[in-house]
C-alpha cells in the first residue's frame, strides 16, 4: 500500500506540476480504492519520516526522491515513457 500511494502521490505532483496540492484522504482512497483509514495511516507514517507535509485537506511532497524510493520501479517507467511522448 505505502509504494502505491507514494507512486500516485508523485504522479500527483507531477501532473499538477506543484507540490503542494488540495488532497484529502477521502479522494486519495477514492483513486487508490482503499478504505480512507488506511489512507490516513499511511499519510501519518510518511509525514512521520518527513516524505509530505500535510494538512486538512492538503498534501505536500517534500522528499520526492524519499517518495520515490518507496514507490514502485515503475513510478520511474511510466514518468520516463511519459517524458518521451511529451518531447515527440
Amino acid at each position: 500500500m505505502e509504494a502505491r500511494t507514494a507512486r500516485w502521490l508523485l504522479q500527483a505532483a507531477d501532473a499538477a506540476q506543484t507540490a503542494d496540492m488540495e488532497l484529502t484522504h477521502d479522494l486519495v482512497a477514492q483513486m487508490l480504492g482503499i478504505r480512507r483509514p488506511r489512507v490516513s495511516e499511511v499519510v501519518a507514517r510518511f509525514a512521520r519520516a518527513g516524505l509530505i507535509r500535510a494538512e486538512r485537506g492538503r498534501i505536500s511532497v517534500a522528499d520526492g526522491i524519499g517518495l520515490a524510493e518507496l514507490a514502485c520501479e515503475c513510478y520511474d517507467t511510466v514518468r520516463s515513457e511519459l517524458g518521451r511522448f511529451a518531447s515527440a
